[in-house]
């Protein structure tokens, strides 16, 4: 799953149902690229926590990709959720982060 532009506010309520909803089924490993993301705000990281959370109920995992971003992890950084969510750079350190089936 991508997401680009800005994720705040306005966006975040549609970025949360879209996100839980990939957890509708148990088991599953979620992987968004925020690669085409050009701004991070607070509202965007309630949504993800709770995509999280619906993941963690339904034994699934949310991997976050910065899309090559460095950038991008500062707010995970700031906030200290860089160390409750799967957070990485890189897509393929996401990818390497999902168990295999």
């Amino acid at each position: 799953m991508s997401s680009g532009g800005a994720r705040h506010r306005q966006t975040a309520p549609v970025l949360a149902q879209r996100l839980c909803a990939q957890f509708d089924r148990p088991g599953r490993h979620v992987i968004i690229d925020l690669g085409g993301v050009t701004f991070l705000g607070s509202s965007a990281l309630q949504a993800f926590m709770e995509a999280h959370e619906r993941a963690r109920a339904h034994d699934g995992v949310l991997h976050i990709a910065c899309g090559g971003r460095r950038h991008l992890l500062r707010p995970f950084t700031i906030t200290g959720l860089d160390r409750v969510l799967s957070v990485s750079v890189e897509p393929a350190d996401a990818l390497a982060a999902a168990p295999r089936r």
